[in-house]
Formats: C-alpha cells, structure tokens, sequence
C-alpha cells in the first residue's frame, strides 16, 4: 500500500493506525502493523491514531 506514496509526491500522505478499544465494539486491528508503521516513518508519510488523535480529527459536537 506505500508503494504508492513516494515522497514528494503531491497529496496526503496518511495512514491511519487503528489502535483504539473504545466503545465501538471493534478489536484493535493493528497486530503485525509495526512494519507499516516502520515504512511509513520511512516515507514521510503522517500516521493517524485513532486511539490518540481521532477527537482531534473529530471533535465532540462538531457538525458533519
């Protein structure tokens, strides 16, 4: 998937790390994610946690 996000390339670089337990009723799904991780720190590419950075993303009674 970061094959594609060459650095300097125009646009977003963004992986989002699912890393919460919240209240979704979802299971973290990052288990083995550490060399994504790894590749994106390589890259350049900006990594969002939804366990630490979503309610920035998302604040809390902000419209959609």
């Amino acid at each position: 998937m970061l094959e594609y996000t060459l650095p300097g390339a125009a646009g977003l670089r963004l992986l989002v790390h699912h890393d919460d337990t919240t209240g979704r009723g979802d299971q973290p799904y990052d288990r083995g994610a550490e060399a994504m991780l790894a590749e994106a720190a390589d890259r350049d590419v900006t990594v969002v946690s939804v366990r630490d950075d979503w309610d920035t993303v998302f604040p809390a009674g902000a419209s959609t």
